[in-house]
């Protein structure tokens, strides 16, 4: 098992205030315009492990949904992976 494609959904409903996040301005890519959110992320990607114990995790975010906005139409990301 060294290679392994993911897709993940969820739905995220996030009610939050100004001590939080400032609405109207970009936090990173993402943007929201109201402090009760309600949106979709998708995630897709690959898991590729160098050996039993590490391997690394490349993958795209995507936001939809009302009141939340981003720079671009998805994320890039990467995580160290390690089993114990």
């Amino acid at each position: 098992e060294q290679f392994e494609l993911f897709l993940n959904t969820r739905i995220n409903s996030v009610s939050t205030d100004e001590t939080d996040i400032e609405k109207d301005k970009f936090n990173g890519n993402v943007k929201i315009t109201e402090y009760d959110v309600n949106y979709l992320q998708l995630t897709l990607g690959f898991n590729v492990f160098f050996n039993e114990s590490a391997g690394i995790s490349l993958y795209n975010t995507y936001f939809r949904g009302n009141d939340i906005e981003t720079l671009e139409d998805a994320t890039f990301g990467a995580t160290l992976l390690f089993k114990f």
